[in-house]
């Protein structure tokens, strides 16, 4: 009603000097109501050319710092300034907007700062994207990709985005629904936001050709095209990723987000990057390193073990099979093989099932038949494939990392080293499998090619790693997995952080 009547005494009035505050009321009623194209359009339209007019700057910079335009809104609140020096809430403002763009410039941030200002309550952190590192082209793999612009070093950041959509919504069964109905209003709010939104891809949707256009002043907005968007880009998310990673994280609390820079990257089941959380703060890490010119990869889902259910899954979620190293060498192998694999992954699953190491003291004869069918399992992997292309052995991830809770049960500690080495090897790093021998836990991600995968359980199999090797008197060793466990956890949680609570 306010906004009517703002309109209305501007649409019935010729006089500039009455229009002018007229403009400045509504330039603020439109900001508090997050409609930012409006506010920089009245602020601007209720200048007088007097030294007032730093109240139309000073709106119109916090509007463009809304839409994240932070040199536009540089420009505006320096003017601002200008005309208004001892104004303290100009020089707040005008502070805020070069602590953004140092962000943007630099990618220093204070992350656990940040991590300590969030709750479901502040989920939207003011903070600025740090991109510069990477560009976005056509991919060779599909439509548009996002690219290293300088080579960049396994655990570095890759981008930090904040999210264009967001909602504080952290309940899934309506979080899909929260993101929906905020997109459609904020494209009718700020048109502006078309020109980067809905150059997403949104699947097989045609479109009308009209979006983004005006019809009497009103912008177009093409709901369908808007769910395509949010189901093929968006990403769902935990409030932190940290706390995602401990044992008493209320798992299943899930929003979901829109981050336009990181939708155009494509997906690799052993991506060279991982990406982790802070509320609205998308945080990429290199897991290996990446050259200049390198296509940056993400995992779009945590990665199934069999080849043709994961590619399934991508086919019928996004439209496409995956041309990895992984995915490529595996479908290089024979179905029936693959057929096998799958009868005695189901029958070691059934079993490990049954007797889980966190339930007590695991029988011998339990462990040797688990033992047994995992080495009945490793021998149906085709060395022509798995040993010639270097590729992980992911089927058997889940019986060794069950093996190594096993043997830890009964302290165990030589078993506990054979079998997570062969976990860090069935996750594709390459290890030394000999009990006994020296490595560079640090070092493997940089040496371990482009058939790899980051997980958390990759954290966790180096902490039990240094357990066993500080119980059998390899202080040295122990020291090293450590550190490597400390240096995967920032790449899974996006900072630094100890591993108190985290066990996996």
């Amino acid at each position: 009603m306010i906004l009517c009547s703002y309109t209305e005494a501007l649409e019935e009035s010729t006089d500039d000097t009455f229009k002018a505050p007229i403009y400045t009321k509504r330039a603020g009623t439109n900001l508090l109501l997050g409609r930012y194209d409006s506010t920089k359009a009245d602020s601007l339209a209720s200048r007088t050319g007097t030294v007032s007019d730093w109240k139309a700057y000073y709106n119109a910079g916090r509007a463009a710092y809304g839409l994240c335009e932070y040199q536009e809104s540089r420009e505006y609140l320096s003017k601002a300034f200008e005309l208004n020096p001892s104004g303290s809430g100009v020089k707040k403002e005008y502070e805020r907007v070069l602590a953004r763009l140092h962000e943007e410039e630099t990618g220093e941030y204070d992350f656990k700062a940040m991590y300590k200002r969030l709750s479901p309550q502040n989920v939207h952190l003011d903070n600025g994207s740090f991109t510069r590192r990477t560009v976005v082209k056509q991919s060779p793999h599909h439509g548009r990709g996002i690219f290293a612009a300088e080579d960049i070093k396994a655990g570095e950041i890759v981008f930090v985005e904040k999210a264009t959509l967001m909602p504080n919504q952290y309940e899934p069964a309506r979080a899909s629904a929260a993101l929906y109905a905020m997109t459609v209003r904020q494209l009718y709010d700020n048109p502006s936001l078309a020109k980067t939104v809905l150059q997403l891809h949104p699947g097989d949707y045609q479109r009308s050709g009209l979006e983004g256009t005006f019809v009497d002043g009103v912008s177009i907005v093409d709901v369908f095209l808007v769910e395509g968007l949010r189901t093929k880009n968006c990403f769902s998310l935990p409030l932190s990723t940290l706390d995602d990673t401990k044992l008493d994280s209320g798992s299943g609390k899930q929003a979901k987000g829109l981050w336009i820079h990181a939708s155009n990257m494509n997906h690799s089941c052993v991506a060279n990057s991982m990406r982790s959380f802070l509320g609205d703060m998308l945080i990429s890490r290199a897991t290996r390193d990446i050259k200049i010119g390198e296509e940056i990869f993400q995992q779009y889902v945590p990665v199934k073990s069999l080849v043709d259910i994961r590619n399934r899954q991508y086919s019928e979620s996004w439209g496409f099979d995956c041309n990895c190293t992984l995915c490529t060498g595996e479908r290089r192998g024979s179905d029936t093989m693959l057929a096998k694999r799958k009868e005695a992954l189901k029958t070691v699953e059934k079993i490990c099932n049954k007797k889980l190491p966190t339930k007590g003291i695991i029988p011998d004869s339990t462990i040797r038949t688990v033992d047994r069918l995992a080495k009945q399992l490793e021998e149906l992997h085709e060395p022509e494939v798995y040993d010639a292309l270097h590729l992980p052995r992911l089927t058997l991830i889940y019986p060794c990392n069950w093996l190594v809770g096993a043997h830890r049960g009964r302290k165990n500690w030589a078993k506990v080293i054979k079998y997570g080495l062969r976990v860090l090897r069935n996750f594709g790093f390459k290890v030394p499998l000999e009990v006994d021998a020296d490595w560079d836990p640090v070092g493997m991600w940089a040496t371990s090619g482009d058939a790899s995968l980051m997980t958390i359980h990759v954290v966790a199999s180096l902490r039990r790693l240094a357990q066993a090797y500080e119980e059998t008197g390899r202080v040295d060793m122990a020291k090293k997995c450590t550190e490597a466990s400390e240096f995967g956890y920032m790449m899974v949680t996006g900072f630094e952080n100890d591993l108190t609570g985290m066990d996996r």
